[in-house]
Formats: structure tokens, C-alpha cells, sequence
């Protein structure tokens, strides 16, 4: 049984042109909108298989996001005067920050101390890869002084929630040139009073641009995950259950629309 939520987003800044859908061995795909916005769709294989592949192909435009640059009063982030983004203010076990020492800035304009944060995660922390898991809090990355992007959008959520501050993760994915080596991406999204959810990357220390495509929002990894299910075996301990996912991904930087679509025997289009 599987969720996937990889199609593009239709959002002030992005258009989803195309999205297809397609499951090996073949299964009936169903979908749906969840609770915070995000297009998901599921399909249960239920006949014996050793392997299971899962191919999605997207098309979006997309362009620069306006980002705010006028200050916000600490005030404006009262309880109440939120309303739902309180769902985005609190900690969840993957975001939660306890004991911690890192400097918090007094200044008077939240916005200011908002962008200042973010900017200062790659002096803190050290891009590594396969050091921790999707599973891993903030906390203990914390204490590793190193992760991946997801690891780098959960503390900078947590860094941000501790200070009342409504913030969101984002799955997708980003554009780094033709030739570079393109995988999954996660950043995250702070509330700005007159702009809206406003896009930053914590990994790059910097707002999000054009290069982005985002498929899925949550108040972390869990609730935004491009791909999560459940596997039911034949024995109890099989020695490929706990084998990672291969993964791949291939971004192309289109002029226009007019590039043919991919034919794709798929079982959902749109």
C-alpha cells in the first residue's frame, strides 16, 4: 500500500502543465487532496512481487516568488492572531528542539531574524550524505553537526516553531544544470503576514527561486514524503526489506511547452 505525492504544485509562482503516473507490477491509481492541500495518489499491488517501480514524470513553469522585504513586528505572530498557521507553530517528533544552545537574536523585526536564521544553517551544520535517516529529529542532528536537506528543512522548522513563527516542510525538487546529478529535494516555507508562505532553503542558506518545483507540503518529512507505504512479507525476516530505495531523478530546463510529452502507458494523467 503506497502514497505518492510527487505532482507538481499549482501555486502563485508555479504551473503544473503535465503530470503521469505509473506502477510496476500494474495497480489501480486513486486520487485525492490531503488535509493540507497536496494531490496524493494510492494503489495497493496485492499480487507476489519481488520488485516494485514506481514512475512519475511532471512538467511545471515556474517562476521567481516575490519575497517580502519589509519587517514584521514579533507581535504579528501572536496566537491569536494566527488561526490555523497555529498547526505550523507547533513541534512535531521530528522538529522538536529541547535544550538547545544556539544563540537566539534579540532583534525587533522577526522577518530580519527569520532570513538571518536560515542563512546561518550552512555555517552550522555540514551537508553530508548517509549519515541519518528520514526518521532522524532535529535534535540529533543537532548533535551530529551534519545531515541532508531534509535534515537541514527539520531544524530550521524547529528553530523556527520554538520562536512561535508558522513554518512548513516542502518536498520537490531542484534544477541545478543539465549535468548535474539531480536527486530529491526539501526546503521549507515561513509565513509572512502580507506575502504568504514564503520559500526558503535551509541547506543553500538563501530564498527559493524558479529552480524549484514543489510537489507536497507538511509539518515535516512524514506528512510530505514523495513515496511512503507498506510492505507485508513473506518472512519475517527477509533480507531485502531492509534495503534502500534506488532513486532517480532527471530535470530538464525547457524553453516552452512545445517539447513532446513523453508516451507514457500510464495509469493516471493529467
Amino acid at each position: 500500500m503506497n502514497i505518492v505525492r510527487m505532482a507538481p504544485q499549482n501555486t502563485a509562482s508555479q504551473r503544473r502543465l503535465r503530470f503521469a503516473l505509473e506502477v510496476q507490477p500494474p495497480a489501480s491509481i486513486s486520487s485525492y487532496v490531503d488535509h493540507w492541500g497536496n494531490e496524493a495518489h494510492t494503489f495497493t499491488v496485492r499480487r507476489a512481487h519481488s520488485e516494485l517501480v514506481v514512475r512519475a514524470w511532471g512538467r511545471a513553469e515556474t517562476t521567481r516568488q516575490m519575497h517580502p522585504t519589509e519587517s514584521v513586528p514579533w507581535d504579528a505572530y501572536r496566537p491569536d492572531a494566527l488561526g490555523s498557521l497555529l498547526d505550523f507553530t507547533l513541534p512535531t517528533p521530528l522538529t522538536t528542539l529541547e535544550r538547545l544552545s544556539w544563540p537566539e537574536d534579540g532583534t525587533e523585526d522577526a522577518w530580519s531574524w527569520i532570513t538571518m536564521t536560515i542563512a546561518s544553517l550552512p555555517d552550522r551544520l555540514r551537508y553530508r550524505k548517509g549519515t541519518t535517516r528520514v526518521d532522524t529529529p532535529a535534535a540529533e542532528v543537532i548533535a551530529r553537526g551534519e545531515g541532508v536537506c531534509q535534515d537541514f528543512a527539520h531544524v530550521a522548522l524547529g528553530l523556527l516553531r520554538r520562536r512561535g513563527l508558522p513554518a512548513r516542510y516542502v518536498s520537490g525538487y531542484q534544477y541545478v544544470g543539465e549535468t548535474a546529478r539531480h536527486e530529491p529535494h526539501a526546503w521549507v516555507e515561513v509565513w509572512h503576514p502580507n506575502g504568504g508562505w514564503v520559500g526558503f532553503d535551509p541547506t543553500a542558506g538563501q530564498p527559493t527561486d524558479e529552480r524549484y518545483v514543489k510537489t507536497a507540503v507538511g509539518r515535516d518529512y512524514t506528512e510530505a514524503a514523495p513515496l511512503r507505504g507498506h510492505l507485508v512479507t513473506a518472512s519475517p525476516e527477509p533480507a531485502h526489506s531492509s534495503d534502500p530505495p534506488q532513486v532517480e531523478v532527471r530535470i530538464t530546463a525547457l524553453a516552452s511547452d512545445d517539447v513532446p510529452f513523453p508516451a507514457i502507458p500510464a495509469m493516471v494523467k493529467g
